[in-house]
Formats: C-alpha cells, structure tokens, sequence
C-alpha cells in the first residue's frame, strides 16, 4: 500500500475537475490496488473538484480500487460529505433527472420570470 501526498501531487487549492482527473490518473498509473491520499497541506477544494473527486474515486472502489483518506482537514471533510451526499451511486447528482420547466414562448417565459421578482 503506498501513500500519496495530495498537496505534493495535486497542490494546496483544488479547484478543478481537471485536477481531480490529474490525481486519478497519477494514482491508477501507481497500478497500486490500494492507495492512502494523504491531504496534510491541503487548504481548499472546490465543488466541482470534490465532485469530480467522488465520481472518479468512489465509483471506482465498486471495481476493485481501494483508497482511504488521511490527515484530511475538517473544512475538506464537511465538502466531502456534502457532495457525497447529493450522488445516486452512479455519478449522477440526485435530482439531476428532475422536471425542467419548458416555456411555450417569450410570453410564458416573462411570466415565470415575474414570479421570481420580489
């Protein structure tokens, strides 16, 4: 089992879906089946980090890779369970299959918007 330093790989802000498929690709080229992140250093990550983090990461637990999280700060963590908590399982964020409201033309669309102004 190896352990990988996030800060040291990645850097201390990540921000980017981008940068989560970085890390990816750095820990599956290991061809390691196990691997320990380590984020001591870590100040920051984004959303769409964190998502893209979870979609590469968890999903591929359920095919045989194996991680774990080390030294992960508090603020990291609560973003973590945050995303996690919006994923179906399958790398779709729950409710993204939810009805989408379709004007009939620039009329209905004003009239939608009109609802919204306070």
């Amino acid at each position: 089992m190896r352990t990988i330093n996030v800060r040291e790989t990645a850097g201390s802000n990540l921000v980017s879906r981008p940068t989560a498929k970085d890390l990816f690709d750095f820990v599956k080229n290991t061809e390691e089946p196990e691997v320990i992140l380590d984020f001591s250093g870590v100040e920051f990550v984004s959303r769409s980090f964190t998502d893209e983090f979870y979609n590469l990461f968890h999903l591929n637990t359920e095919r045989g890779f194996k991680f774990t999280m080390t030294n992960v700060p508090d603020d990291i963590d609560a973003m973590l369970k945050a995303v996690a908590s919006t994923q179906d399982g399958r790398g779709k964020s729950k409710g993204a299959d939810a009805d989408v409201y379709r004007p009939k033309d620039m009329d209905d669309l004003d009239a939608c918007f009109s609802t919204l102004l306070i």
